[in-house]
């Protein structure tokens, strides 16, 4: 599995939806900035609730188009003006018209206490009972939406950021190269598991594609222009030097032996497995029957 690390939002509103109209946030773009995103009004009394702070456009764009996404985590990170003042009533994740969709976990509601501290919601397996795509999580409405519940006369509360994490992964790929040139009708490559953890990231992934797409398509090249290509394309996408040495040392097993089994055997098999990438680095399973 992946994840796009934390990112912060670039937009923020203050909206009031029933049951969220009492109170409106003050600077509410201070989640992202200096500052504090705050309900501080002197009419902000036991039972009411603030209006609905949304967080959203967040850069997302690094998902590939084909990815499945896993779960979501947000972190925000808030204060209050007595340890039992005010409670989270409302997070739940925003659609591409930046409404409210899916489950709330803050319906069960959650203290906010006087020191700032980080409250988290979601995991990388919590889809928020949304059937979350690349194309939604990268869209620019979509984000997270915050409501606050007061349990005392004169409540104040104030968040300084809020942050969300997205995880994915990426389909194994299983081709079959029957026209590689071999001669062999039942030649296949499949590669599985995610880039994340070799530091190659997910564009690896798309340049392997990439180089077996070529074969695919009937060029007739041999075993050997097969590792060149992906060679190639694992050196132009920034790839881990662990991975191209991978490949670097198939190749010229390749050129020496003239495609031979053992040989394949030998810089395929043999060399990823003892690659050094530690058991949770990618796995490439390889099976090439020449």
């Amino acid at each position: 599995m992946s994840d796009t690390g934390v990112k912060i939002p670039t937009g923020a509103t203050t909206t009031g939806e029933d049951p969220w109209i009492d109170e409106a946030w003050v600077s509410p773009q201070n989640i992202y900035g200096a500052g504090e995103a705050s309900v501080t009004a002197a009419t902000f009394d036991s039972g009411d609730q603030t209006q609905v702070l949304k967080a959203y456009g967040f850069d997302f764009s690094a998902i590939p188009d084909g990815a499945t996404i896993d779960g979501v985590y947000v972190t925000i990170n808030a204060r209050s003006d007595h340890a039992t003042a005010v409670r989270f009533d409302l997070v739940q994740l925003l659609d591409t018209s930046r409404a409210k969709v899916g489950t709330n976990l803050a319906e069960t509601p959650v203290n906010i206490v006087i020191a700032a501290a980080d409250y988290n919601f979601g995991a990388a397996d919590n889809l928020w009972g949304n059937a979350l795509t690349p194309a939604w999580v990268k869209d620019a409405d979509f984000g997270v939406a915050i409501g606050v519940h007061a349990y005392t006369a004169n409540s104040q509360v104030w968040i300084d950021s809020v942050v969300m994490t997205v995880y994915y992964h990426i389909a194994p790929v299983d081709k079959t190269l029957a026209d590689s040139g071999s001669g062999a009708d039942a030649q296949t490559i499949q590669v599985a598991g995610s880039l994340a953890d070799t530091g190659a990231g997910a564009d690896v992934l798309s340049a392997l594609q990439a180089a077996l797409s070529l074969l695919e398509s009937g060029s007739g090249a041999d075993a050997l222009s097969v590792v060149q290509q992906v060679l190639a394309y694992l050196e132009d996408s920034g790839a881990g030097e662990d991975l191209i040495s991978i490949v670097q040392t198939a190749e010229q097993a390749l050129a020496d032996s003239g495609s031979g089994v053992d040989a394949l055997t030998l810089a395929i098999s043999a060399l990823l497995a003892d690659s050094g990438s530690g058991a949770d680095a990618q796995t490439i399973q390889a099976d090439l029957f020449l």
